[in-house]
């Protein structure tokens, strides 16, 4: 806080000089537990990209997005990756999510693996 009691906003990752010596401090981000820790990658046709990802919420849910990691389309595969323990990181979710995936991408490879939080 400033002396004149407004906030200063500090990034995650900048280092800044301490106010005694010459200590060097860094920020670093602390995420309540279930908040997503790292963006959703999508790759594909943004059209193919909303069906998959509409079906996927329908069967496993609105908090979806916060156990996905990343999404790629491509002409005849699929790929997705999703964090366990995120809420949904259960081998029912990821039946589910196959299952959601193969109803919309008919004749698609599709690939599905866990990657760390």
């Amino acid at each position: 806080m400033r002396p004149d009691g407004g906030l200063i906003q500090i990034k995650s990752g900048v280092r800044r000089p301490a106010h005694h010596g010459h200590v060097t401090m860094r920020t670093i981000p602390i995420l309540p537990a279930g908040s997503a820790s790292a963006p959703l990658r999508l790759s594909g046709s943004p059209e193919r990209l909303g069906t998959v990802l509409g079906a996927i919420e329908a069967a496993v849910g609105p908090s979806a997005r916060a156990w996905l990691r990343e999404l790629r389309l491509s002409e005849g595969e699929a790929w997705l990756s999703f964090a366990p323990g995120r809420g949904h990181g259960d081998i029912e979710s990821a039946q589910r999510t196959f299952e959601a995936m193969r109803r919309v991408l008919p004749d698609t490879d599709i690939y599905i693996g866990a990657v760390s939080a």
